[in-house]
């Protein structure tokens, strides 16, 4: 084209000088009014081919010979028309963002970051932070974006704090609320996780406090009130509560629960044997009901291995009382009634102690049969004595 052009032209090369001096100062200018206007000064080979390219060919008509001012202004002011045109509306790649797509973003981005955050604009992050796309293709017009931005970031981060801050940690809908918002937050805006991850850790201590005092005053006993505190502790899991604070709280209350029962059983079995074996077996079972299946530890191990061995110590303690008055059937089907109320337990604590409930019944099962077999079975008291 340019030797075309060049002989068209004959030897006066003036024409075609011109016309590339005006495709250049058409950059140039095209830059620098886009750079003074707040949208960067991002440079793309394609625009600046778009731009260049009707400026340089209405120079090379434009400054022709024999053209007529009128001709020459026409020309000129159509090239820089379509020159501006193509700068504004052509993609920086093919598929790829137009200058004119990434100033309406722009323009967006600084419409609602001059909006002083609230909680209830925090979810419109998105709508705030400067897209990956617009980075990637307009960077420095994304840099000039960046200030306001992180204003606004950090703006409604500490709106997110102060809502933390206040809100109760039994207020299961707040909470949720709060936290779906601090989410959408963070993920738009990375540059605002560490301040709300700090907020999240002092309300997850905060919380878990509340919900141990709220434990603490459950009496000692009672798995149903138990129950009902999981449920609305559960209820505020979106932010989850300090996990070793809970579980010590936990533990502490069912140990408390389970020296509470064996005080009551001392206190029974003097009186109502029957009822005082029950109200062990019943503490055990509920302990089975509140707690949480885990492969790799027996919950609250501790306060049930107490519970477990207190009763297998004083079963046999029983057991031997009846053995000693001979009465061996009855020794046997206390230990038989222990094993059937006691083996599920045990089966959780482990082999030892579902060999321990074994020992005990077999134990007693073979003095039965042993006694029954030699016809030596005696009564379980002595006759009285008759006087001399």
């Amino acid at each position: 084209m340019l030797a075309a052009t060049a002989r068209t032209h004959g030897s006066n090369p003036m024409p075609l000088l011109a016309a590339v001096g005006l495709a250049l100062a058409g950059f140039f200018v095209a830059v620098g009014v886009t750079n003074l206007l707040g949208y960067g000064k991002d440079m793309h080979l394609l625009r600046v081919i778009a731009l260049a390219l009707p400026l340089f060919l209405g120079g090379v008509v434009a400054f022709g010979p024999r053209r007529s001012v009128a001709m020459r202004v026409g020309v000129l002011f159509v090239a820089v028309l379509c020159s501006a045109a193509a700068w504004v509306f052509t993609p920086c790649e093919l598929k790829g963002m137009s200058l004119a797509q990434a100033a309406t973003q722009a323009d967006n981005i600084k419409a609602q970051s001059a909006n002083a955050p609230t909680l209830d604009n925090v979810a419109r992050a998105e709508e705030v932070a400067v897209p990956p796309a617009l980075t990637a293709s307009f960077p420095s017009l994304a840099a000039r974006l960046q200030p306001s931005v992180d204003a606004w970031a950090n703006a409604a981060a500490e709106r997110v704090v102060e809502q933390y801050q206040s809100v109760r940690p039994d207020n299961a809908n707040s909470v949720t609320e709060i936290s779906s918002k601090a989410y959408l937050l963070t993920k738009y805006m990375p540059q605002t996780r560490e301040t709300v991850a700090t907020a999240e850790r002092a309300f997850s201590d905060r919380s878990a406090r509340f919900w141990a005092n709220e434990l603490n005053s459950v009496a000692s006993g009672n798995f149903g009130a138990f129950l009902a505190w999981i449920a609305r502790c559960n209820a505020v899991t979106a932010i989850l509560p300090n996990a070793d604070i809970l579980a010590k709280a936990e533990v502490d209350w069912v140990d408390h629960s389970v020296n509470t029962a064996i005080e009551r059983y001392e206190h029974l079995r003097k009186f109502m044997p029957a009822r005082a074996r029950d109200e062990l077996v019943t503490t055990a079972k509920e302990i089975q009901v509140i707690s949480k299946a885990s492969a790799d530890r027996v919950p609250f191990q501790a306060a049930r291995q107490k519970l477990f061995d207190t009763a297998l110590a004083r079963t046999r303690a029983e057991v031997w009382a009846f053995i000693e008055s001979g009465a061996y059937d009855r020794a046997f089907g206390v230990a038989r009634t222990h094993a059937v109320e006691w083996s599920a337990e045990a089966s959780i604590l482990g082999p030892e102690a579902t060999q321990n409930l074994s020992d005990m019944r077999e134990g007693c099962r073979y003095l039965a049969a042993m006694a029954e077999k030699i016809g030596e079975l005696p009564d379980a008291a002595p006759p009285p004595r008759t006087k001399p």
